[in-house]
């Protein structure tokens, strides 16, 4: 079935141009008439929320002085790898607009007349879940992160200013010096366009996730999930769409076919091959028919091999320590199959 024409509204006509993915223009598939009219259902195609691309923008700056820069590199390395490719869930990102009205009652029935007093947008508060790895480095990253940049617990002044390597640094203590920003962007289902986007900056850890004990001998262990809530200062506008298809545009798709990318482990580890017994030498030593140590193929007695390596021997010397050449196979009726 053919495509209606104007299915989809052009990126400079009406609020598609408030956009950047490709939008259905609403005056056709509607279906919940009297009739539905099935020559326009391909514009009733629903919208599918996809999973957000976390992006970070900016590092606390106070990581630059954690140490040198192999230190610095571990900070910034590892936030970066938390933030957008360790969360399990990213959850708490908020765009809900809402109208604020003034009612003033009109006669006797309790109708009113509204007025627009005031538009807000929700606040975004991001919150992410790790599942905690060996070690527990996530906790002891954001414990890093809160006692050296934003406060001790003890002493509610960052450790930052105690490191040996900061005696004659000052720090402004500026939002920068402990925050981070981040990008998030929910693409089309080809991760090609933008749908939304979010620029949270000013983000700061709220905890560094529950740390508690426990015995139970009647059960198991258990994993540990870390959950965050951040703080954030939230931009949402099409400029930041613009600056997420800037983003999104430099991911580069073409070739990541991951049904044809090679495998993982290509090699066979050298000390395995060392070992002579599994499958590659059984059939390498059972599909030589002239080989094989079985009673049939002995003359005189049950006589086996002393290794791997006389399994191989192709030429046979002594008759009767050794299979002969060209084995009498016995059926299980007692005749020969040669």
């Amino acid at each position: 079935m053919a495509r209606q024409q104007g299915t989809l509204l052009s990126g400079t006509e009406g609020y598609a141009n408030l956009s950047y993915a490709p939008t259905v223009d609403l005056r056709l598939g509607g279906q919940n008439g009297y009739i539905p009219d099935y020559r326009t259902y391909i514009s009733n195609s629903a919208y599918i929320q996809r999973n957000l691309i976390p992006i970070l923008v900016e590092y606390p700056r106070g990581f630059e002085h954690m140490g040198g820069d192999s230190a610095r590199d571990i900070y910034i390395g590892t936030l970066k790898a938390l933030v957008e490719l360790h969360a399990k869930t990213i959850e708490g990102l908020n765009g809900t607009v809402e109208v604020e009205y003034n009612d003033t009652p009109v006669g006797a029935a309790g109708e009113v007349q509204s007025d627009p007093t005031r538009v807000t947008r929700a606040p975004s508060q991001p919150v992410f879940t790790w599942t905690e790895k060996q070690g527990r480095p996530i906790q002891l990253f954001f414990n890093t992160w809160i006692f050296y940049l934003i406060m001790h617990p003890e002493t509610q002044t960052p450790a930052i200013g105690s490191l040996p390597e900061n005696a004659n640094k000052y720090f402004d203590y500026l939002p920068d010096f402990n925050s981070m920003a981040m990008l998030f962007i929910e693409p089309d289902p080809f991760h090609r366009r933008v749908m939304e986007a979010w620029l949270c900056v000013n983000m700061m850890p709220k905890g560094s996730g529950d740390l508690n004990g426990r015995r139970d001998i009647s059960s198991g262990g258990q994993a540990r999930d870390i959950s965050i809530t951040f703080t954030a200062l939230t931009m949402q506008s099409l400029g930041v769409n613009q600056f997420a298809q800037t983003v999104l545009d430099e991911l580069n798709y073409i070739g990541l076919n991951p049904h044809a990318r090679r495998s993982a482990i290509e090699n066979i580890s050298n000390f395995i091959r060392d070992v002579k017994a599994g499958n590659q030498e059984n059939i390498g030593y059972l599909h030589q028919v002239d080989q094989v140590a079985t009673k049939q193929n002995y003359q005189n007695g049950d006589v086996g091999y002393e290794d791997y390596d006389a399994r191989r021997q192709s030429n046979v010397a002594v008759q009767g320590s050794r299979p002969v050449q060209q084995p009498q196979w016995v059926l299980s009726q007692g005749e020969n199959a040669r």
